[in-house]
């Protein structure tokens, strides 16, 4: 039998959890633009429940593994959806043409390729 003395166990840190959670959830709507940016809030929330759990941790009592990846997940999605929305909406302009042109005797017809 050891006796031993144990160092204690660390708690899971719910909040963490949660931000990981979160964050996974809306960084599955980040990738179709104009509507993933509407995923920017919950993420925001996800990073709040991240830092607070990675402040929880620094005190000692919770493990930093889940808060650390809520918050990469959660950060990731604020910022991928920002970029996608950018690139759909300007990413021709910088090609030098516009997406938004419509071709002389066509009815809505979007002219990609100048």
């Amino acid at each position: 039998m050891d006796r031993s003395p144990r160092p204690p166990e660390k708690g899971i840190n719910w909040l963490g959890v949660a931000s990981l959670v979160i964050g996974l959830f809306s960084l599955t709507f980040t990738w179709i633009p104009l509507i993933g940016c509407s995923a920017i809030p919950l993420a925001i929330l996800g990073l709040i429940l991240g830092l607070v759990g990675i402040l929880t941790a620094r005190a000692g009592r919770t493990g930093l593994g889940f808060p650390v990846a809520g918050v990469v997940a959660s950060l990731l999605a604020i910022l991928v959806p920002i970029a996608v929305t950018f690139g759909t909406i300007s990413g021709p302009a910088f090609l030098g043409h516009s997406p938004w042109t419509i071709r002389a005797g066509a009815c809505a017809i979007v002219d990609l390729i100048p």
